[in-house]
């Protein structure tokens, strides 16, 4: 056994040991704990000097990066350390396990590992500076891997073939033996390319598990976000005096009412607020609400809220502002609704619009007729096919869709209390309503009707995802 190959062994060794390590450093570095108990107990541990080993405080430093992070909302790319460690041993490794030291004729092959070794040594030197003058805490497993690679430059620097080196100057008798493989050039071309492939191979899959471990984070990172903005909106929710103050901060759209437009009012009073739905008759949500607001809504304020209607299918047949059909069959419906008004009007396009949302199954399915809506509404079916042509009616809907493009409407059901957009957060919550009727009995300056007052029995439904276009 020849002293270069001792020393290659020794290399190797070396790299594969430091190599490992960066990796369990890379997998604390990302996850908080490399998995490995004989690992995870060599990272702290404290001299009573003041100075304390703590792996976890060096990988949460700015210094863990490179470059350094030191701004923490930064967006540039930052490496982790223990990433390019990984990186350096590993290639370096495969070098020396696949060329090891070349032939005199060849040596200049050799400048690949003398010149990764010498930006090893100057990056080893930078990160021990940094870990013992601007870190309070040092890292155990960094140390070792900074003495390994010391070990590995040495190996390197003592592989470079010399001249007069003895196990290399051939003997006088056998200056006319021609080569043998111990004398042969080394590397092989074949051999010196297939061990850069090695290294280009590791690198790319290094790169790429990086990557998925990197996404994977971020994609547990998103998911705690996500799931504390869903608490943060849950208990929004459950406070209706802080759905009233989004409500109170929204900005005021200047709605136009037309004297036809359809209004419920149960209980007709003076001073009564408006309420403008922008609805779909094949949307799930307006159905909801359409019930809702009757129900459960109207009895805080004894009644007197004038609901006014506005269409806006989701179907590009009849609204020009959308872009594709979410509900193919919304235009026919709306049509029917219309047609109703204009042969029953108010009444007529009321009871046209409770049928219609009771029976929006049959509306999704395409199988809702005029027939059975002018049987619903005391219509004649034949008027309303003929009405339901009238050109009155595209104008409504261009009307209706060019007002809801001024209220910045993002999807429907489209809620304005006075001009002031409702949140979707709150449209199904009961607390935010009640509230509300608190507000529109002290701008009565009348005392609230106990028979208005919310009931602790009331239970809120669950809040519509609003269906809007893109």
């Amino acid at each position: 056994m020849t002293r270069s190959y001792i020393v290659q062994t020794i290399a190797v060794l070396c790299c594969v040991g430091a190599a490992y390590i960066s990796h369990n450093l890379l997998m604390k570095h990302l996850n908080g704990t490399s998995g490995v108990a004989w690992f995870e107990s060599g990272c702290k541990e404290s001299n009573g000097s003041g100075s304390s080993a703590d792996c976890d405080a060096v990988l949460a430093s700015p210094y863990a990066y490179w470059p350094p992070k030191l701004n923490p909302d930064s967006r540039k790319p930052h490496i982790p350390v223990a990433f390019l460690g990984l990186l350096y041993f590993s290639m370096l490794g495969i070098w020396l396990f696949g060329v090891g030291s070349p032939s005199i004729d060849r040596r200049w092959i050799h400048i690949v590992p003398l010149g990764m070794v010498v930006m090893g040594l100057l990056s080893s030197a930078n990160f021990l500076n940094i870990m013992f003058s601007k870190l309070d805490q040092w890292c155990p497993w960094c140390l070792v891997t900074h003495i390994l690679n010391v070990i590995i430059a040495i190996s390197v620097f003592l592989l470079f073939p010399k001249d007069h080196a003895k196990d290399d100057t051939p003997k006088p008798e056998d200056d006319a033996k021609p080569a043998t493989p111990a004398t042969a050039r080394h590397p092989s071309t074949r051999l010196a390319w297939t061990t850069i492939l090695a290294m280009l191979l590791f690198f790319y899959g290094a790169n790429q598990m990086h990557g998925q471990q990197n996404a994977s984070k971020a994609a547990l990172a998103n998911k705690s976000n996500f799931n504390r903005c869903v608490q943060a909106i849950q208990r929004i929710q459950k406070s209706g005096r802080a759905l009233l103050v989004d409500w109170e901060d929204a900005p005021k759209f200047d709605i136009d009412i037309r004297p036809d437009d359809p209004i419920r009012q149960p209980n007709p009073q003076p001073g009564a607020w408006d309420v403008v739905v922008f609805s779909d008759f094949e949307c799930p949500s307006c159905q909801r609400f359409a019930s809702f607001i009757e129900r459960k809504v109207q009895p805080l304020f004894d009644e007197r809220l004038r609901i006014i209607f506005k269409h806006y299918p989701l179907d590009p047949k009849c609204n020009g502002r959308v872009r594709y059909p979410k509900h193919p069959h919304a235009c026919n419906a709306a049509r029917i609704a219309e047609g109703a008004r204009l042969l029953g009007g108010n009444d007529g396009f009321w009871k046209a619009h409770d049928y219609l949302f009771r029976n929006r199954d049959n509306i999704r399915a395409g199988i809702m007729t005029p027939e059975v809506v002018a049987e619903a509404a005391g219509l004649d079916p034949q008027a309303l096919k003929d009405a339901m042509s009238s050109a009155d009616i595209q104008t409504r809907f261009d009307g209706d869709t060019t007002q809801a493009k001024k209220c910045e409407l993002k999807g429907t059901p489209g809620v304005y209390v006075n001009g002031k957009h409702v949140d979707t957060l709150a449209t199904m919550q009961v607390s935010f309503w009640d509230k509300l009727s608190d507000r529109y009995w002290q701008e009565r300056q009348e005392p609230r009707p106990p028979h208005t007052r919310l009931k602790k029995s009331s239970v809120t439904p669950g809040t519509p995802v609003p269906v809007g276009d893109p």
